[in-house]
C-alpha cells in the first residue's frame, strides 16, 4: 500500500481537526439530539449506530490516497474515541449533520421524519455514506482517483440480483460486475477485523487467564457488525457464518456478565450525555485513523 503524499497527509489531518474543534466546542445539545436525549430507547439506537459507523471506517483502506475515508471519518473516529464513547456530544452532533444530513435547528418532527426516510437507525451507518453531505465530497474525491465511488457499501435494495450464479462457491454469490467486486472487497475487509479481534481476544484469554471487557466488548460489536453486513448483502451462505454467530452470541453474553449482568442497553449507565468526558479524553493524531484497533486494548 502506497504512502501518504505530504501534502495530502497535511491538509486532510488540518480539515479533520478543524471538524474536530467544532464539534467539540459544542455545549449545549441541538434540538435534533435534544430528542434523543428525552428517550433513552432512541439515544441507545443512535449511539449505536455510531459505533456502527466507526466498525466500517476501521474496516476501509487505511491509505488516504484510495479516497475511503473522509475528513469526516476522522473526525468521528477522535471525537468518539473510536467507538468508546457514542455518547460524546460532539460525534452524536456530527453524525445526525454529516451522515444523517440534520441541520441543528431541525424542529423534532421534522428529525423523525428524515430517519424515517433513511430507514431505521439500526441499518443507518450502512447507508450513511450512501446519502446526504458525506456521499458527495466522498464521491467527488472518489471520481477523481478512480472514476466511481468505491465509499459506501451497497444497500441490500441496492445490490444486484445473485441467483444465477449457482452454487460456484468462488462467488460466494456474486456476479463479475463493479459493484459486486466491491461488496466482496468490502465484506473481505470486515472479516479481517473480525479475525483480528478474535485472535486478540483468545490471545489475552491464553496469556493472562482472564477476559477484558475491552476486548470482549470489540469481538461482539465487530462479529455483529460482520453478521449484519454478510446477511444484508446476500452473503447468507457464507462459510463463516456459523463462526461469527457463535462469536457474537459468546462475546455478547461474556459483556453482560462482565458488566455485572447487565445486558446491552448500551453496557453502562448513561451518564451526563458526555460532555465532562473531553478533559479526559486523549486527541489522536492522523495516525490514529488507520487504526483497527480500539483504544488501549
Amino acid at each position: 500500500m502506497s504512502s501518504f503524499s505530504v501534502p495530502l497527509s497535511k491538509s486532510f489531518q488540518r480539515k479533520v481537526d478543524e471538524l474536530v474543534q467544532k464539534y467539540d466546542r459544542i455545549s449545549e445539545p441541538s434540538p435534533a439530539l435534544r430528542d434523543f436525549l428525552r428517550n433513552p430507547d432512541e439515544l441507545a439506537c443512535l449511539m449505536n449506530a455510531v459505533r456502527r459507523q466507526v466498525l466500517l471506517v476501521q474496516a476501509r483502506s487505511r491509505d488516504l490516497e484510495d479516497a475511503q475515508i473522509t475528513v469526516y471519518d476522522g473526525a468521528l473516529l477522535i471525537l468518539s474515541n473510536h467507538g468508546d464513547d457514542p455518547r460524546d456530544t460532539g460525534a452524536l452532533e456530527l453524525f445526525l449533520a454529516e451522515y444523517l444530513g440534520l441541520v441543528p435547528t431541525f424542529p423534532a418532527s421534522q428529525v423523525k421524519q428524515k430517519i424515517v426516510h433513511h430507514g431505521s437507525l439500526g441499518s443507518a451507518p450502512i447507508r450513511a455514506t450512501e446519502s446526504g453531505h458525506a456521499t458527495e465530497r466522498a464521491m467527488t474525491t472518489d471520481e477523481r482517483a478512480h472514476g466511481k465511488l468505491e465509499h459506501a457499501p451497497v444497500s441490500r435494495d441496492d445490490a444486484p440480483s445473485r441467483h444465477h450464479h449457482g452454487n460456484d462457491p468462488t462467488h460466494l454469490g456474486f456476479g463479475s460486475s463493479s459493484s459486486d467486486k466491491h461488496l466482496r472487497g468490502q465484506a473481505d475487509r470486515l472479516i479481517e477485523v473480525y479475525r483480528s479481534a478474535k485472535n486478540e481476544y483468545y490471545g489475552e484469554k491464553k496469556r493472562d487467564g482472564a477476559e477484558g471487557l475491552g476486548l470482549v466488548r470489540y469481538l461482539r460489536d465487530t462479529a455483529e457488525n460482520t453478521l449484519l453486513y454478510l446477511q444484508g448483502n446476500g452473503m447468507s451462505d457464507h462459510p463463516l457464518i456459523p463462526d461469527i454467530k457463535y462469536s457474537f452470541e459468546m462475546a455478547k453474553d461474556k459483556a453482560a456478565q462482565l458488566s455485572g449482568g447487565r445486558g446491552r442497553r448500551f453496557d453502562e449507565p448513561l451518564r451526563d450525555a458526555g460532555r465532562h468526558s473531553h478533559r479526559h479524553k486523549r486527541r489522536r493524531s492522523c495516525r490514529d485513523v488507520d487504526s483497527y484497533r480500539p483504544n488501549g486494548r
